[in-house]
C-alpha cells in the first residue's frame, strides 16, 4: 500500500530531512541577481559555473558593512530548506562576507604581464605562423566537459580528414599548471598544429591560464600553437604569447582547420581548368607539329643543307664585295688626304708670304712716317727755342714776379715789397729799396 501526500505534506517531509542534512553550512557563489522587498529583506541568485541557487537574506541578518552588487563573490553560512507556499529550494543566509579574489589576482595579473612583456614574450616578431592546411592536430584540454566536445564536433564538420590527438590536463585549479605543461611539451614536434582550450569560467577558474611557467613553456615550442580559453571577453597570458588567439575553443578549432568541402570543390574547380589549359597546350603544340611536318626541309633534310650552303656562299660574296668596297674608299680617303694636304701647305706659304710682305710694308711705312714727324718737330723746337723767354734771359735778362705773378710795371711795386727774380739758371729773391718811375 502506498503513502499519498498532499502538497504542504511533501514539503515537510522534504524539510524534515534536507534541513539536518545542511543546517549551517559554508558556500562560495557570485551573485547573479539581486533584489529587495519593502520590509528590508533580500532575495538573491548565486551561481558557479555550472549552477543557480536562490537566497534569502532577512532583514535582521543583513549586515551593512558588506556592500551587496551583482558580480561579488560572497562567502555565506545558511540553511538550506523548501518553503511551502511557493515549493522552491531556497539558502536561507545566516552570515556572510564579501571575497575579493578577483581584485588580487587582476592585479597580479597587470604585474605579471608587464613583466614578461618587458622580457619579450609577447613580441609578435616571435610568433609563428598557422599552416594554411593543417592535417594533424593536437588538442590539450580536459578529456570532459564542453569544450572538447565543441572542437570535435567542429572539426568533424569542417575537415573530418585531420588527425586528432586529445592530450587530456586538468584545467583548473592549483595543480592544473604543472598538468598543462606536461602535455604542452609531450605534444610538441608531433603535431602540425596545437591547439591549448578551456571552455568559460570565472576569472578564478582560468587562472591557471595566466601562470609564468606556462607562458615560458608555449614560447619555448617548435609547433605553432592556437589558445581558445573561455569567452570572447576573457583574456589571458597564454592567450598573449600563443602564435594566435581565439574567443572560444570553438573558434580555435575553426581556425585551425581548413573547410574540406570549399577546398575540395577548389581543388575539383582548378583540375578542371589545368586539365583545359594543358589540352589546350597539346591542341596548340599538335597544329605546330603538322605544320612543321609538312615543311619541305623536313621532307628533305638534305634541302635544308643546301639551301643553307647557298646562302652562305651569298653572305661570303658579300663580305668580299664589302671587304673591296671598303679597300677603296680607303685608296680614295688616303688620295684625298695627300690633296688636302698639299693644298693647305701651299695656302699657308701664300698667306706666310704675304703676312712677310705686308710686315715690310708696314715697316717701310712707319720709318718713313717717323722721319717726318721727326723732321716738323725739330723745325718746332726750333721755333719754340727762337720765341722761349728763357733764350732772352740767357742775355742777361731776368723776370720779376710779385706773389707768384710777372710785374709788368714799376707802378705796381712799392718800397719793402718781396720780388723773386727769375734768370735763366736760377732764381733770386730781393727786397726793393727804392722805387723811380719814368717820366
Amino acid at each position: 500500500m502506498y503513502i499519498i501526500y498532499k502538497i504542504s505534506e511533501l514539503i515537510d517531509e522534504i524539510n524534515a530531512n534536507i534541513k539536518p542534512k545542511f543546517l549551517n553550512i559554508y558556500v562560495t557563489g557570485e551573485i547573479f541577481q539581486i533584489n529587495k522587498d519593502a520590509r528590508g529583506n533580500q532575495y538573491l541568485t548565486l551561481k558557479d559555473e555550472e549552477s543557480m541557487i536562490e537566497c534569502f537574506i532577512s532583514k535582521q541578518a543583513i549586515q551593512p558593512q558588506y556592500e551587496l552588487n551583482v558580480g561579488t563573490t560572497i562567502g555565506l553560512q545558511g540553511t538550506v530548506e523548501i518553503y511551502k507556499q511557493r515549493g522552491k529550494l531556497t539558502l536561507n543566509i545566516n552570515k556572510y562576507k564579501i571575497i575579493d579574489n578577483e581584485g588580487k589576482l587582476k592585479q597580479k595579473f597587470a604585474e605579471l604581464r608587464h613583466k614578461l612583456a618587458q622580457e619579450g614574450y609577447f613580441d609578435t616578431k616571435y610568433k609563428k605562423p598557422i599552416p594554411k592546411y593543417v592535417f594533424d592536430l593536437g588538442i590539450i584540454t580536459s578529456e570532459i566537459g564542453r569544450a572538447i566536445e565543441d572542437i570535435k564536433k567542429t572539426i568533424s564538420k569542417r575537415c573530418p580528414i585531420v588527425k586528432i590527438t586529445i592530450y587530456p590536463c586538468i584545467v583548473q585549479g592549483p595543480f592544473a599548471p604543472n598538468a598543462i605543461i606536461a602535455q604542452l611539451k609531450n605534444a610538441d614536434n608531433k603535431h602540425d598544429c596545437l591547439i591549448l582550450a578551456r571552455g568559460g569560467g570565472s576569472y578564478e577558474d582560468l587562472w591557471c591560464f595566466n601562470d609564468e611557467n606556462i607562458v615560458k613553456t608555449i614560447f619555448s615550442l617548435n609547433t605553432p600553437i592556437i589558445t581558445g580559453i573561455g569567452h570572447e571577453e576573457d583574456e589571458s597570458l597564454s592567450d598573449l604569447v600563443a602564435d594566435y588567439k581565439c574567443s572560444t575553443p570553438t573558434a580555435a578549432a575553426t581556425y585551425a582547420t581548413f573547410d574540406y568541402q570549399d577546398t575540395k570543390k577548389s581543388v575539383v574547380d582548378n583540375q578542371y581548368r589545368l586539365l583545359k589549359q594543358i589540352q589546350n597546350i597539346i591542341n596548340i603544340k599538335k597544329h605546330e607539329l603538322n605544320k612543321y611536318r609538312n615543311h619541305r626541309f623536313l621532307m628533305n633534310p638534305q634541302l635544308y643543307i643546301v639551301d643553307k650552303r647557298q646562302k652562305l656562299v651569298q653572305h661570303q660574296q658579300k663580305i668580299i664585295h664589302y671587304n673591296q668596297t671598303l679597300n677603296e674608299y680607303k685608296k680614295n680617303v688616303q688620295n684625298n688626304y695627300h690633296l688636302l694636304n698639299n693644298y693647305f701647305n701651299k695656302i699657308l706659304l701664300y698667306h706666310q708670304s704675304q703676312l712677310s710682305e705686308s710686315e715690310q710694308n708696314i715697316i717701310n711705312l712707319m720709318k718713313t712716317k717717323y722721319q717726318f714727324h721727326h723732321q716738323k718737330f725739330l723745325a718746332h723746337t726750333t721755333m719754340l727755342n727762337a720765341l722761349s723767354p728763357l733764350k732772352t734771359m740767357s742775355k742777361g735778362y731776368s723776370i720779376a714776379l710779385k706773389d707768384n705773378e710777372i710785374v709788368k710795371s714799376s707802378k705796381a711795386i712799392n718800397k719793402n715789397d718781396i720780388l723773386n727774380l727769375k734768370l735763366s739758371d736760377g732764381e733770386i729773391t730781393t727786397i726793393v729799396k727804392e722805387v723811380k718811375h719814368d717820366k
